[in-house]
């Protein structure tokens, strides 16, 4: 899957800036640079497995769609046929609409999942466990492009989960970054407390005073 490679390939790359560090970089200098690469491929990773989830999404509807064409062709004697369902005893009516969903036959296949539970004598749960048994026996290539769609859309979602537990992963624990943003803190601020001792004006003395010392 494009997505999945995609993302692979990305956190690889990302792992080897962030495992090969500039000699000439101090640590919350490489730190820094890997945290601002991880958001950025993160970013970019979940763009394009949310775009081929929505791809997907729209590839299992048609296909969803498909089936129900199939399946649910209404036919005039539809009524009339739910009737004859609804006069058996529950035994011979769920007998008689397995056997017709066997048989391939439409014209009751349809009348049954075309209409409520109230209508064909069915509950409702037995009217999916009727509609997963006319897929697979009436439409079953569409059923199998519905299944490696739905895997691929499983394959999606975990590319994303695992995305964002790379990405905390990449950054480093916590408190690491805490205490490198305390050091570049605290060099920043001896940095500026020497450059206001050089650069003082009123500083009495100075070369001159200490040669005649």
């Amino acid at each position: 899957m494009a997505a999945q490679r995609h993302a692979a390939t990305a956190w690889e790359a990302l792992d080897g800036v962030r495992r090969h560090k500039d000699p000439k970089s101090t640590a919350a200098a490489h730190l820094g640079r890997v945290e601002a690469l991880t958001t950025k491929t993160l970013n970019t990773v979940v763009s394009r497995a949310r775009s081929a989830f929505d791809r997907l999404k729209l590839r299992e509807g048609e296909l969803n769609r498909k089936i129900s064409e199939q399946l649910l062709t209404p036919t005039q004697d539809a009524g009339e046929i739910r009737a004859v369902l609804r006069a058996m005893n529950p035994a011979d009516r769920s007998a008689a609409v397995s056997r017709a969903i066997q048989e391939g036959d439409s014209a009751v296949v349809s009348a049954v999942l075309g209409g409520q539970p109230l209508t064909v004598s069915f509950e409702a749960r037995e009217l999916a466990a009727f509609r997963k048994m006319a897929e697979n026996k009436m439409t079953p290539d569409l059923v199998a492009q519905r299944a490696e769609i739905q895997r691929a859309k499983k394959l999606t979602a975990d590319v994303l989960d695992s995305s964002v537990e790379i990405s905390i992963e990449a950054q480093g624990s916590p408190a690491a970054r805490k205490q490198f943003q305390e050091d570049s803190h605290r060099a920043s601020e001896a940095e500026q407390k020497l450059a206001g001792i050089v650069n003082r004006t009123d500083m009495t003395g100075g070369w001159d005073s200490l040669q005649q010392g």
